[in-house]
């Protein structure tokens, strides 16, 4: 079997924590539709999550080939090496 180089690894690998990603804020956003329309036959709900998500793994494939630096990034949930003039924007939503 042929070696994969380093980068199409680094690329397969960012890419699959990213749709392992999506994957659950689908089901939270599914969950957040579906529970208080007490249904899943919610067909609005459907077209959503389906336009929703399938623009989101649409950019986290293109980002995995032509930028998986920036995928990387964006994955991450906490920063450690965020800039000072930040951290008051990332403490709004904690705080909600």
């Amino acid at each position: 079997m042929e070696e994969i180089p380093d980068s199409a690894k680094t690329r397969r690998h960012i890419l699959a924590k990213a749709l392992i990603a999506e994957l659950l804020v689908f089901v939270l956003a599914a969950m957040a539709l579906f529970v208080p329309a007490g249904t899943l036959l919610w067909y609005p709900g459907w077209i959503f999550l389906i336009a929703f998500f399938g623009f989101v793994a649409t950019l986290a494939t293109y980002l995995s080939k032509h930028d998986p630096g920036l995928l990387a990034e964006r994955i991450v949930l906490v920063k450690v090496d965020e800039p000072a003039w930040d951290k008051p924007y990332q403490e709004v939503p904690d705080q909600i």
